[in-house]
């Protein structure tokens, strides 16, 4: 009732303001309040730029850990897809943390990990201290992909949604590509893999020292019972609902009746069982599923190692992963712009069309008859195996590399998340949402762990035309 009467008094004082003045307090909110938007958005997204950097750099970095460790296949798989273990657990907590202790202090806890993780990489003396470097950074990943963007789609005005939702995952694969750039020039000129894992803690400097400028999901306060802080807050990210103080306070009503109707439905874990919600949750599991088993994040953790198996030398192949990310960079920064002139439905489907392209060229690059018979004995391809690949035929790889990553930005790599935040109720958003996301890193953990094995027992062509299948 207090926070009722607070509403009243602040819509009150506001009607009491002079008109003219009033206007000339608008204009200038309207100017001065028009970025904070941009720098909450921008501040709370390195969280998940540090989610591309972490998870990109141990693509050139495996390439030396391997000759210092001494590890075979399946060690340095692990090595690749122990962090998204973790990271599942830190998706599934994610929905209590943001709860109880609000979006911004979630948002902003990722750094404890992101320092952690790094720095017992940087000091590991053996395989298993490395393994538990990645392991701790992984908790970061979860909770910062999942916090992030609840938070962004709660702070965003419904049309700008989208576009916010899209410079998320832009700096996630932004983080890839810087990742890429210094695993070339690192490795190039200094040799060292531990720098490269060591570096993702500045980013978290920066976020740490700008923080101020992420100001509290509206609906927590709400949830809270902070109202005051709501409204103020709701007005600073919206500048159309400045001046428009019984639209924004209709806004917090409405919030209020969807919180209402959450803790009347209980809201449990159980609820997501209920047969009224069987078909989005199904959508929404079933699209992070298909996310995970084209083997899109096997190109992005290996691309060295993919492009090495093609006949390239080390230097060529960081340099053409961090050539081939490029256009991947291109086309999310392009989409930004148009994302909400095209139906997701055509994203989707253009996205799926050229994965398979890019999939096909990309076996083909690897194409061996013999190979392909040896892959289908009791045998397998034999360990001493390497491809003949010559002149223009190898960079069929590059090609399908490129395609196959370009296609991911257009489609698969952010409509599974948009479309899940779209089509579920809010009673049941938070639990779902860490449930796709569980399941989502739990598919992206067995691709990233089994790859390198399938690589060396079937070959490329089979394993990649095989992903090839479902899409």
């Amino acid at each position: 009732m207090q926070n009722n009467n607070s509403t009243k008094e602040t819509s009150s004082s506001y009607l009491l303001v002079p008109v003219n003045d009033r206007d000339h307090t608008e204009k200038q909110h309207s100017h001065t309040k028009n970025y904070r938007l941009f720098y909450a958005t921008f501040v709370s997204i390195i969280s998940t730029f540090l989610f591309g950097y972490n998870t990109g750099n141990v693509a050139s970095a495996i390439l030396k850990i391997r000759e210092e460790f001494h590890m075979d296949d399946f060690q340095s798989g692990v090595v690749v897809a122990i962090i998204l273990i973790s990271a599942a657990g830190g998706a599934m907590a994610s929905g209590s943390i943001v709860d109880k202790f609000g979006r911004k202090k979630a948002i902003l806890s990722t750094n404890i990990f992101y320092v952690i993780g790094p720095i017992i990489m940087v000091f590991s003396p053996n395989y298993y201290v490395l393994i538990l470097g990645r392991f701790v950074t992984g908790v970061s990943l979860g909770l910062s992909m999942a916090s992030v963007s609840l938070y962004l789609s709660e702070v965003s005005p419904a049309n700008l949604r989208g576009v916010v939702g899209l410079l998320r995952q832009f700096s996630v694969t932004f983080g890839m590509f810087v990742s890429y750039i210094m695993g070339f020039w690192l490795l190039r000129y200094y040799y060292n893999w531990r720098i490269l894992l060591g570096v993702g803690i500045i980013p978290c400097i920066v976020q740490l020292a700008t923080s101020s400028f992420i100001v509290e999901s509206p609906r927590w306060l709400v949830q809270n019972s902070r109202d005051e802080e709501a409204f103020e807050n709701l007005t600073l990210m919206d500048v159309s609902l400045v001046g428009q103080t019984d639209k924004a306070y209709r806004i917090i009503e409405d919030i209020k009746k969807s919180i209402s109707q959450t803790k009347f439905s209980g809201g449990g874990w159980n609820e997501l069982f209920h047969p009224r919600y069987t078909k989005v949750i199904l959508i929404s599991v079933f699209l992070n599923v298909f996310q995970q088993a084209t083997g899109v994040n096997t190109v992005q953790f290996y691309s060295p190692t993919i492009l090495i198996e093609a006949g390239f030398s080390e230097y060529n192949s960081v340099l053409y992963t961090v050539l081939v990310a490029a256009p991947q960079l291109i086309v999310l920064f392009s989409l930004i712009f148009w994302i909400e002139k095209v139906k997701r439905r055509t994203l989707f489907m253009c996205g799926l069309l050229m994965g398979l392209t890019g999939i096909f060229f990309l076996g083909l690059g690897f194409f061996d008859p013999s190979q392909i018979h040896s892959a289908f004995s009791s045998e397998g391809i034999p360990s001493t195996y390497k491809p003949h690949l010559t002149g223009v035929f190898r960079y069929f790889a590059v090609l399908g590399m490129l395609v196959f990553r370009t296609s991911f930005a257009l489609g698969l790599g952010h409509l599974p998340q948009t479309i899940a935040t779209e089509i579920l109720p809010s009673k049941i958003r938070g639990k779902a949402t860490a449930l796709s996301g569980m399941v989502n890193w739990t598919c992206n953990f067995m691709v990233s762990l089994t790859f390198l094995p399938l690589l060396s027992r079937l070959g490329a062509t089979i394993t990649f035309w095989a992903y090839g299948v479902i899409v």
